[in-house]
């Protein structure tokens, strides 16, 4: 069900039993295998496939949205009487324009970020991929934990002024943590191609780390200068697109985009922009509305260029904004968020990010961080599986996770390097590809007792 083909069939079928103003028929569709596995050994195997029908009826201004699993005819024509019956409840949206209209200029990489060998992937093989892991953990006296996916994801648009759309990708991806009697270490890896993915070298990473985080020490509350790995720095530009570089946040004025285009907010080093057409992420060649995706400029040599927008956003801002190709399924309260993440490498390597530093913080990754303050995007967590001590420009003994209030603007406008290398980071609602960073001054404000 995930072929063109038979969605396209099924979009037509939906939009004939509508007789909205105007109709839309978003499909988004996965068939994904998992494996997950904990204390060395394999305790799951799932298969998951499913095909979700998102309907938008318009009358005139007023829009209903209806979503069901439900293929048949029965199911879908039911979707489009409870779209259409919520749209007549509605108040007139005055920033609703119409559904968007065919792009003869669109991309038609229907299968960008598309791996044959991804799809094809079996239970057989992660198994393998696992077990180079668990071996790494156990011929170390430690345990692994973690997944690994493979799958097909699928999104088709289609509306009543004809506009079709469609794109197939592949994901696979790893995650690992490695334990021990008193620390952790982690890895991972995500790419399109499962080709890409490399069991051996996650496993001596996260093996590696975990080694050396053993019986970690106190260190005292305070600013110091960090080493944030590319996971730490991807929980930044996670929330940049999430809180700043927001169209709708953007409007509401509640993201430093909104007072200081064209200003310097961050070091000259650094370089963030968005691209859903770029192979080296998880690629998306248009949104949920079927608009094409644009690459967008973020910050430039620390400066603010812009945001993303989707098709209402736009037409709220006015001034001949239009969309960038970055909704989400309608209705959401989120506005348009950035899907596909670069920041510029530097030429850094670990040696230069740690050169000159007396005594500082190495994290490897951030966990249940929160926003405090919007505007600065200051937020609050803790690091996780891989805290460490640099001493004299030089990594030397593990110290207890530490709790950090920290505006993630303030820490960019003090990068004082950036790694030659960057690695692609899975988020929670697309891919962000990010280096290390080195940053002069991170506040930490308290730490674990165990």
């Amino acid at each position: 069900m995930l072929n063109e083909h038979s969605l396209h069939a099924l979009a037509e079928r939906a939009l004939g039993l509508s007789k909205a103003d105007e109709t839309e028929v978003l499909l988004i569709g996965q068939a994904v295998r998992l494996t997950r596995f904990a204390n060395s050994y394999i305790h799951q195997n799932v298969a998951e496939s499913g095909l979700q029908v998102r309907v938008r009826a318009a009358l005139g201004q007023r829009v209903g949205v209806a979503a069901t699993d439900d293929i048949s005819t029965e199911g879908l024509a039911a979707a489009v009487a409870r779209a259409t019956a919520l749209a007549r409840l509605q108040a007139a949206d005055p920033y609703f324009t119409g559904l968007p209209r065919e792009d003869k200029n669109q991309v038609s990489e229907t299968t960008l970020g598309y791996a044959s060998a991804t799809a094809a992937f079996t239970a057989e093989e992660r198994a393998q991929g696992v077990k180079v892991v668990c071996d790494a953990a156990e011929g170390a006296g430690l345990i692994a934990a973690g997944a690994f996916s493979t799958g097909e994801e699928a999104l088709a648009v289609a509306n009543s002024h004809g506009l079709w759309r469609y794109h197939l990708g592949t994901t696979a991806s790893f995650k690992t943590v490695i334990m021990g009697d008193t620390g952790s270490g982690w890895a991972s890896a995500v790419n399109t191609d499962v080709g890409q993915i490399q069991p051996a070298a996650i496993g001596s990473q996260a093996v590696d780390i975990a080694g050396r985080a053993q019986q970690p020490g106190d260190l005292a509350p305070g600013k110091y200068p960090v080493v944030l790995a590319p996971d730490a720095v991807a929980d930044l530009l996670s929330f940049f697109g999430m809180v700043a570089f927001n169209g709708l946040a953007v409007q509401e004025e509640r993201s430093f985009v909104a007072s200081r285009l064209g200003q310097q907010v961050m070091a000259p080093a650094v370089f963030i922009w968005d691209d859903g057409l770029d192979a080296t992420g998880l690629p998306q060649p248009f949104d949920a509305e079927g608009v094409s995706r644009q690459r967008i400029s973020l910050i430039e040599a620390g400066v603010v260029k812009g945001a993303v927008w989707d098709r209402r956003t736009a037409a709220k801002a006015g001034a001949g904004r239009a969309s960038t190709g970055h909704a989400l399924p309608a209705p959401n309260s989120f506005g348009a968020l950035p899907a596909n993440v670069f920041m510029a490498p530097g030429k850094a390597s670990t040696a230069d990010l740690l050169s000159g530093i007396e005594r500082g913080v190495w994290v490897t990754r951030f966990w249940y961080t929160r926003v405090v303050h919007p505007m600065e995007v200051i937020v609050t967590g803790m690091t996780r599986d891989g805290t460490f001590l640099i001493e004299d420009s030089v990594v030397t003994r593990p110290v207890r996770n530490l709790r950090f209030t920290q505006s993630y603007l303030a820490a960019m406008a003090d990068v004082a390097a950036i790694s030659a290398e960057t690695k692609l980071v899975e988020g929670n609602w697309g891919s962000m590809r990010a280096p290390a960073i080195r940053v002069n001054a991170f506040n930490f404000t308290g730490a674990t007792k165990e």
